[in-house]
């Protein structure tokens, strides 16, 4: 979507009456309804110069009425409105406190003052507002940065604190089966992220005569080499390799296991 900020189109500038000593605007973008409240602004003869206010210069001023706007509060005349010469401050902002709704607020100081700040938590590094109490998760806004995995699944982790992201929660999908240094067999999960590692003791695949989890050509090179060793010492299979070429199981190595074995191959194919 393009960027569909805009500053604000005010109408007109009404008087708040009374002894406000402020008139108002509102944005008249259809929907908007921000209202911008401001003090008078008094010229030499008395008139505002942004509504129709008008001064009273005979009125013996009882400054007792606190007004404010967005960005200063002052003090006017309780009979009149009109506002205390050099009363017109910048708001004295207090302590942040927690909404607990996404927000943090802050008044004025200033006794009688109103003026009221709302603004949306920003976190630091650490998971804390910077300006009030707040943590981020008991706000609900997790940081999901972290992988983490177990023995059955893997997912995303609230770095700050160990929350799981439910909809990332997936079981391991394991890879090739290779054999490890002590002869047992391991799997590493698919995920280019997770570092789970399954180990099992070799199961001993007949035909897979290099223990290395899968059945192909290069067993059957092995098992060929076997059959018509001779005198060639380093061709003969022993121990498991032995067993594991024994693919009918008749407790002699053959041709017939050579037949088998390709069309174990040709059958994976």
């Amino acid at each position: 979507m393009e960027n569909s900020e805009d500053p604000h189109t005010f109408g007109e500038t009404i008087d708040n009456g009374g002894n406000s000593g402020t008139h108002s605007t509102t944005c008249t973008f259809d929907g908007c309804g921000y209202k911008q409240t401001k003090a008078h602004n008094f010229d030499a003869n008395g008139n505002c110069t942004e509504c129709d206010a008008i001064q009273n210069k005979g009125c013996q001023h009882d400054y007792s009425i606190v007004s404010n706007d967005d960005t200063k509060h002052w003090t006017g005349c309780s009979k009149c409105g009109a506002i205390q010469e050099q009363s017109k401050k910048e708001h004295e902002l207090g302590k942040y406190e927690n909404n607990y709704d996404g927000t943090h607020s802050t008044k004025c100081t200033f006794t009688g003052c109103e003026y009221e700040a709302v603004f949306m938590h920003e976190f630091d590094e650490n998971g804390k507002c910077k300006v009030c109490d707040a943590i981020a998760c008991d706000e609900g806004e997790h940081d999901f940065s972290e992988f983490k995995w177990d023995n059955e699944i893997h997912y995303l982790s609230c770095k700050w604190c160990d929350d799981a992201k439910l909809d990332s929660m997936e079981k391991h999908t394991l890879g090739k089966w290779t054999t490890n240094v002590d002869g047992k067999q391991q799997a590493k999960c698919t995920n280019e992220n997770c570092e789970y590692v399954e180990t099992r003791e070799n199961e001993g695949l007949l035909g897979d005569l290099n223990l290395d989890g899968e059945i192909n050509v290069t067993d059957l090179i092995i098992l060929k080499r076997h059959v018509i060793a001779g005198s060639k010492a380093e061709w003969i299979l022993t121990g498991d390799a032995l067993t594991l070429a024994d693919l009918n199981s008749d407790d002699n190595v053959d041709i017939t296991d050579i037949i088998k074995l390709k069309r174990t191959i040709l059958e994976s194919l």
